[in-house]
């Protein structure tokens, strides 16, 4: 994607050449959770007479991190305890809970294993099923806790020689970490990591650090657990 100073003269041009009244907000950072242990025989359910046709559906599950950043759904159960098309109702809950989870965020890392549940003859219904995998999952994950994850760019800055330090330094203050230095001679080139929630407003920081002699290339390297400050 763009960098901050890209988006900064296309925001610029739009206004200057387009008339377009662009308002720009801070940027937002997508994090992530994920489960923070596994948890077994969670239920789901759902049981509720109204008058008429009830509603009922009955669903155990186990949740586990799994540490790849994929979400996954298995059916466990035997006997056709649960008829496949109410199966394929509870996943669909089980996903729809997991847009948000308790802090608020898309969860990720997680395997759902169904491994049992119930149906009645007259009230049981897709809809019902649907509940009962949202409410499972929710008091798994309430259970379990979360871990929230953060996207960490890798960022590659070009720098004089002299500004080594001062460069280390500044990454170091944004929760970075170095991975290398290479010298090549008059100029240095710092490849790090840092959070991309610490890197807001990078670009012109490190003019200014620097005189406007650096230069620096960040891409997305991956989610990892958020670290205390």
């Amino acid at each position: 994607g763009m960098g901050e100073l890209h988006l900064e003269v296309m925001v610029e041009r739009l206004r200057s050449e387009w008339n377009v009244p662009v308002k720009v907000g801070a940027p937002r950072v997508a994090y992530q959770e994920t489960p923070a242990r596994a948890v077994q025989g969670v239920e789901g359910k759902v049981a509720k007479q109204t008058g008429g046709q009830g509603q009922f559906a009955r669903v155990l599950i186990e949740v586990a991190p799994t540490g790849d950043g994929a979400v996954r759904f298995i059916d466990r159960t035997v006997g056709g305890v649960i008829p496949k098309s109410f199966v394929a109702a509870v996943e669909k809950g089980v996903r729809a809970a997991l847009e948000e989870g308790p802090r608020g965020h898309p969860v990720v890392g997680i395997e759902i294993t169904l491994t049992d549940g119930q149906t009645h003859a007259k009230d049981s219904s897709d809809m019902a099923f649907h509940r009962a995998g949202s409410e499972a999952v929710k008091a798994a994950l309430a259970t379990t806790g979360t871990r929230l994850l953060e996207p960490v760019m890798e960022v590659a800055i070009h720098a004089p020689s002299g500004n080594v330090g001062d460069v280390v330094g500044d990454l170091n203050r944004r929760q970075g970490r170095v991975a290398s230095i290479e010298d090549h001679g008059a100029q240095v080139e710092v490849l790090g990591y840092a959070p991309l929630a610490r890197l807001a407003g990078y670009t012109t920081a490190l003019r200014s650090l620097t005189q406007g002699r650096a230069s620096s290339d960040m891409r997305f390297n991956g989610y990892e657990e958020v670290q205390a400050a």
